[in-house]
């Protein structure tokens, strides 16, 4: 991971007793995407889930949910979409060149504290 510049990415706050366990890198034609893990000692999970692009560009992203509402969650001017799938809960956006999307065994509350956390998310 030392190529590319993670600190943005980094969360400064989990809930209590997660903690990392691993990171993945993966890298594609014109795309890096990084995942960072961690776990509780329940095994519930929180997945990190990167996709930095060379270059500032519209993305075009798609991602499964359940019946429930999304919620638009505005911090700093940028739009945080949360939502549920699988009984996780799920928050995507977009900055700069950069496709944030975070699951886990959190609530709605907690995850709206790991994006304000965040400084490359905020």
């Amino acid at each position: 991971l030392q190529d590319v510049a993670v600190k943005p990415l980094l969360p400064g706050w989990v809930p209590d007793g997660f903690t990392f366990t691993y990171a993945e890198k993966f890298t594609c034609l014109g795309n890096t995407k990084i995942v960072l893990y961690y776990e509780n000692s329940a095994h519930k999970n929180i997945i990190f889930d990167f996709e930095i692009y060379e270059a500032q560009m519209s993305v075009d992203t798609f991602y499964e949910k359940d019946d429930n509402e999304v919620e638009v969650y505005d911090k700093n001017n940028i739009p945080h979409y949360i939502f549920q799938n699988l009984d996780q809960m799920q928050a995507v956006w977009v900055n700069a060149n950069i496709v944030y999307n975070v699951t886990g065994d959190v609530s709605a509350d907690e995850m709206k504290k790991i994006i304000g956390s965040m400084s490359g998310g905020t």
